[in-house]
């Protein structure tokens, strides 16, 4: 059957590591008040997860979610590598949440990392930098910068794929 995205009712769940430092948790939920007022769609529901060291959990994030009525969970883990916690922590944990909700379907995102416009993201904050400190900026094309490479070598990997 054809999941109806007119009748769902979805929930975003943003994942980062955790921290226990809760500076670093509140960033997590600054980020996701932001991406609910700004891009979220009206029957979207954001909620942030920390994969371990922090409230909400993966299972808690999840369960708060099915409560407000989401049908369909969308993970997005918050990582910038595709190291052991996104690859197979963050996947596991997300499994055994869904686990305990059989009518709900639950889909993960690439990492952030894995994100086309990362580069263009790192590349200006670099140029602000430089900027902030008084150097003059690159005066090469992105797509001649460093960044403009990896982003080619990115779209050619996309595309073999």
């Amino acid at each position: 059957m054809a999941y109806e995205a007119s009748t769902a009712r979805v929930g975003v769940m943003v994942v980062d590591h955790g921290s226990k430092r809760e500076a670093a948790n509140e960033r997590l939920i600054t980020l996701c008040a932001a991406y609910a007022e700004s891009h979220a769609k009206p029957d979207w529901v954001v909620a942030p997860a920390h994969m371990e060291l922090a409230s909400p959990s993966i299972e808690e994030a999840f369960d708060a979610l099915v409560a407000q009525g989401c049908d369909l969970v969308v993970c997005h883990p918050f990582f910038l590598s595709p190291g052991r916690h996104a690859t197979e922590d963050v996947p596991e944990l997300l499994e055994a949440a869904k686990a305990k909700h059989p009518g709900v379907r639950a889909v993960m995102t690439p990492i952030t990392g894995a994100a086309p416009g990362l580069l263009d993201l790192v590349d200006a904050t670099v140029r602000d930098a430089v900027a902030a400190a008084g150097a003059p900026a690159p005066e090469a094309a992105f797509e001649d910068s460093f960044f403009g490479s990896i982003a080619a070598a990115i779209a050619e990997d996309q595309k073999a794929a």
